[in-house]
């Protein structure tokens, strides 16, 4: 069945503000901590690889990818397709009732009103293929491996996932491709790397 049907079954009204803040606050708080903390802590090889990761799976993913497969999350159907709206309307209708005014109501509103915009609007894309939010948890997943930082990083993307289907964003299917790609873009990446270093260091022409 859809997937906010699943998890709100699941986990109930009493899971909102939990899910809402890691969703929305946490995200973004943990978005700008591995920035700071990556290159302040990790080894130089390891940091190249998780900007450049992180930085090809949003080029790819947000960009490419979203305009190649555009789609409308659940919560976002209706301004779409009317057999859609109709299928996700106890979806909104349950969401007026639980989220009142906060930071995910708020935000659906945003990019909403942001479809009927004739110009750019900052943040104002909504397609769900691939889910961005998914990959970059995704990133941190994998840039933990062998550290203390590993288990929290999994449990973070858990609780991103559930979230992008719990509040109507995403399908599950756009997590699980968004944190493929994120997968792919670091093997790419670390691939470079290692050709890289592999080449010898370039002859230099010393002045007689």
């Amino acid at each position: 069945q859809d997937v906010w049907r699943l998890t709100h079954e699941v986990l109930g009204p009493r899971s909102l503000p939990f899910l809402e803040w890691f969703y929305t606050m946490g995200w973004g708080a943990a978005f700008f901590f591995s920035a700071a903390a990556v290159p302040l802590f990790a080894r130089p090889r390891l940091v190249g690889t998780f900007f450049s990761a992180m930085f090809a799976t949003w080029l790819i993913g947000g960009c490419l990818l979203a305009y190649c497969f555009s789609a409308a999350g659940p919560v976002f159907a209706h301004l779409f397709d009317p057999a859609l709206g109709t299928r996700f309307a106890p979806m909104r209708a349950l969401f007026v009732h639980d989220f009142g005014n906060g930071p995910v109501s708020q935000t659906q509103q945003y990019l909403a009103s942001a479809v009927q915009s004739r110009v750019v609007v900052k943040g104002g894309g909504i397609s769900a293929m691939p889910s961005m939010h998914v990959g970059a948890a995704a990133i941190y997943v994998i840039a933990s491996r062998r550290s203390i930082w590993l288990v929290p990083a999994i449990l973070f993307w858990v609780v991103i996932f559930v979230g992008s289907g719990y509040f109507g964003y995403h399908y599950w299917v756009d997590g699980i491709v968004g944190s493929t790609l994120a997968w792919l873009c670091w093997k790419g990446v670390e691939a470079c790397w290692t050709s890289l270093s592999a080449e010898p260091p370039a002859a230099i022409a010393l002045p007689a």
